[in-house]
């Protein structure tokens, strides 16, 4: 069996070596790549640009709602643009991810969440052997009887770097052909990442589209095999430019139940508001907690904001959109009250009408960026023009009375925040909606009651969140 270091196998000179020229960067769809350590362990992180994608090794496919900015990463000057390699430390470095990018290196504590304060610094100080003090391409660490080493790659060659002894080892750099990496790949490669969970004996390499694993068990490379069609790329970083920043994603959540009761006719006021009251705060509490719709703050989208209670009103709906289109964000909304065909209503029994909806947009003077509306409110697919009207992309409202806000609500948000199509989480949530009812559904009431939350979508259903 090969092992990752022999002999070298092409006759250079350690002095006399040169690298090969990496295929043009426009080519490349993973740039560098680094698995999380602490509470991010179940994670790698691939990056192009100033984007990157999280990546889950028991769930085997990105995470939905990526790509997002690197700058969230709040990595030092230049880095947030792009970095060129990442590896994480071990032995007395554990708990430390090292970027790289040029002939400078930052360095990350994953326990803390942040950069290491005082870098970056120079490349030059880790004592690499020729060029590999800049521009590296990839780096990984060693398995099995080769755990604890670094190795550092360039072009066709490989440096190895001892952790323990914090210094590089000497006799490199080798060519790649001690890898047993396929012809293509002999040349350079442009990432590589230690696998988890699973696949941890392996380590991944990428050039291009392609990527090959390596076996730290047999120290064998498999052939090359498509990166989109096996690690749920197909539409990351195809049509958008992974130079450019990812438009911010924010999530504003209408919820007032109003704590509307069938109580008797002829019940004194008093007895009616304060009934209604605890309605409406326990129906609320209830749906936020089944929901947590903040806690994909920070995940799912960049901003989390609820209007509720004295905020369920038209003027803070207004100013929070036009808030968050001035701010650069695409918004997604989610309507929780009850309502109409022509409208839905806020605290305090006050109306939003089809014409208020309407007058954010003139009030704003342009469309907003919102992406998708998902509204519980009854008849509230009679609302769905005019949010289209004013900028969304696809919304869904119910066809008449809605008489199952939950369980539909939490369905749909489940599957929506898994990654789904807006169609498929609205389409599934309803149809799932009937497993819930089981034999109930059979009964005359309920059957129509269920084909009347039938929800009606309108406008680019394939959106994902």
């Amino acid at each position: 069996m090969q092992r990752p270091e022999p002999v070298d196998q092409l006759g250079i000179k350690q002095t006399e070596y040169e690298y090969y020229k990496q295929d043009d960067m426009k080519n490349v769809l993973i740039a560098a790549a680094l698995n999380g350590k602490e509470g991010f362990s179940d994670f790698a992180y691939l990056f192009n640009g100033k984007q990157y994608v999280k990546y889950d090794w028991d769930k085997d496919k990105p995470l939905p709602g990526y790509p997002r900015n690197l700058s969230l990463w709040n990595l030092p000057g230049s880095f947030s643009n792009g970095v060129d390699a990442a590896i994480n430390g071990e032995k007395g470095f554990e708990g430390y991810g090292y970027f790289f990018k040029g002939d400078l290196y930052a360095k990350y504590d994953w326990k803390k969440d942040r950069p290491v304060a005082g870098f970056p610094k120079k490349l030059s100080i880790w004592g690499l052997p020729g060029d590999f003090s800049s521009n590296l391409d990839a780096a990984c660490n060693g398995k099995g009887q080769y755990a604890g080493f670094g190795y550092m790659f360039k072009g066709g060659f490989y440096v190895k770097y001892d952790w323990a002894k914090d210094r590089p080892v000497s006799g490199f750099p080798k060519p790649l052909s001690a890898w047993d990496f396929p012809t293509s790949f002999l040349s350079g490669v442009d990432a590589a990442v230690d696998g988890g969970g699973r696949f941890s004996r392996y380590t991944y390499f990428f050039k291009g589209d392609k990527y090959i694993s390596y076996d730290w068990k047999t120290y064998r490379a498999s052939k090359p095999k498509s990166i989109r069609a096996l690690w749920g790329f197909k539409h990351i970083w195809k049509d958008k430019n992974p130079s450019d920043e990812v438009k911010k994603k924010a999530l504003l959540v209408f919820i007032e139940n109003t704590g509307q009761l069938p109580l008797p006719s002829g019940t004194p006021k008093w007895i009616e508001d304060n009934l209604e009251q605890l309605a409406d705060t326990v129906l609320e509490g209830a749906e936020k907690a089944i929901n947590n719709f903040e806690d994909t703050e920070g995940n799912l989208y960049d901003k989390v904001v609820l209007l509720e209670d004295q905020t369920a009103i038209f003027s803070e709906l207004e100013k929070q959109l036009h808030d968050f289109a001035k701010n650069g964000y695409e918004i997604d909304i989610i309507v929780q009250a009850h309502g109409n065909s022509r409208g839905f209503s806020g605290y305090q029994h006050v109306s939003i009408s089809d014409s208020d909806i309407l007058s954010i947009k003139t009030s704003y003077g342009k469309k907003l960026p919102i992406r998708a509306v998902y509204q519980m409110n009854c008849t509230g697919s009679g609302l769905n023009d005019e949010w289209r009207k004013i900028g969304a992309k696809v919304v869904s409202g119910a066809d008449k009375l809605n008489y199952f806000p939950e369980p539909l609500m939490s369905l749909f948000w489940r599957k929506w925040k898994s990654g789904l199509s807006f169609e498929k989480a609205v389409k599934e949530a309803y149809s799932d909606l009937s497993d819930y009812l089981w034999i109930a559904k059979n009964i005359g009431a309920v059957a129509n009651a269920y084909k009347e939350s039938k929800p009606v979508i309108s406008g680019n259903g394939a959106l994902t969140i």
